[in-house]
């Protein structure tokens, strides 16, 4: 949990208060919380330390790095480039004096992927891998995920994963793991869930039923409900509710569920349960204005599809801003039917045309 994730980083800075790491992450952890005031605080202390080390050693790349990332959490992007291209800088330095460092290799890597360009840092793992053997697995699961989430090549991520699991020994249980999740999740993003869920099983086979094997529930989970498997994606959200209950995208999985086989009732009280965990999760919005819909309370269903497109954004990293944008105009057609339901047409009319401009298609 959240409260859980503090807890942690408040006991790594009382064992080093100018640990700047933790207090990036604390911030990280506030802001998901919606504490504002704590939010700002936690990376401004944070990028006063990273100001004290660049003071006492300015060649410390990781720490421009890192003031980049503190720059960037507090809204100060022009700074936080800057800051980034220095530490990134710093270790082309490096690399040029010595063009067989790994090491500097894998950092520029790490660097150039916080700035989002994945080209270059898959480059720069590629020279990695022929380096270092010993850190060629790490590479290959870091391209994996650069080729997935940064660049959409869902295929040469998997190709990754794979050849990431053939570098792995049998007994490095925690990275067998991270292969088969990851692999699981490149494969249902490839729209091969049944490939995707064998591997989801072969995950949980090697994890503890704790918060480090969430992540292969919840997948199993939303896996199963692409597959229509009902009843089995609402057992795998149960699981993953047991490990972490506060966690509001089951609730989302396991009411879309419910709502499928028909316990609307059920249903609502998923979404209300995730709304309880974030009053802002649009998913959860429309959800509930669906079943509102269905069971002819449309005055209801307007309501909250207007809490749906009003936080879609809220739901999302910029990455994914894509997923914002299906969001919305989903619940502007939706809210078209149940004002015209209502027989207020013009007002269903502005409703369809904002949701055709964002592309929305029946």
């Amino acid at each position: 949990s959240y409260e859980e994730a503090i807890q942690a980083y408040d006991k790594a800075i009382q064992i080093d208060p100018e640990n700047s790491s933790a207090w990036i992450s604390k911030g990280h952890i506030s802001s998901f919380m919606d504490k504002t005031d704590e939010t700002r605080k936690e990376y401004e202390i944070a990028l006063g330390i990273l100001n004290q080390t660049l003071e006492e050693n300015p060649q410390d790349a990781s720490a421009w790095i890192d003031k980049g990332i503190a720059l960037s959490c507090l809204g100060r992007d022009a700074e936080a480039s800057d800051a980034r291209e220095k530490g990134l800088e710093i270790y082309n330095q490096i690399i040029q004096k010595n063009p067989i460092d790994a090491n500097a290799w894998e950092n520029k890597a790490l660097a150039l992927a916080g700035m989002g360009r994945w080209e270059e840092a898959i480059k720069a793992y590629d020279e990695v891998i022929e380096l270092n053997p010993a850190k060629a697995p790490g590479a290959w699961m870091s391209k994996a995920v650069l080729y997935s989430e940064g660049l959409s090549m869902i295929n040469e991520s998997i190709d990754a994963w794979v050849m990431a699991s053939g570098l792995i020994p049998i007994n490095d249980i925690e990275n067998r793991s991270t292969i088969w999740s990851g692999m699981a999740k490149s494969l249902s993003d490839a729209g091969r869930y049944e490939e995707a869920l064998q591997s989801y099983e072969k995950a949980i086979e090697l994890t503890p039923k704790d918060a480090h094997g969430w992540p292969n529930w919840s997948g199993k989970a939303d896996t199963l409900y692409m597959l229509g498997r009902y009843s089995e994606t609402i057992e795998a959200c149960d699981t993953a509710i047991e490990i972490l209950p506060k966690h509001p995208d089951i609730y989302i999985w396991k009411g879309n569920s419910l709502y499928h086989l028909g316990r609307h009732e059920e249903a609502l009280e998923a979404y209300d349960k995730a709304l309880e965990f974030n009053p802002k999760d649009g998913a959860a919005w429309t959800g509930k204005g669906r079943i509102f819909y269905d069971n002819g309370r449309y005055e209801e269903a307007v309501e909250a599809y207007d809490k749906a497109i009003e936080f879609a954004p809220f739901n999302v990293t910029p990455v994914l801003d894509l997923y914002a944008l299906n969001l919305s105009a989903t619940a502007l057609a939706s809210k078209g039917e149940a004002l015209k339901a209502l027989g207020r047409q013009a007002e269903a009319d502005t409703a369809y045309d904002k949701a055709s401009k964002l592309g929305y298609q029946e």
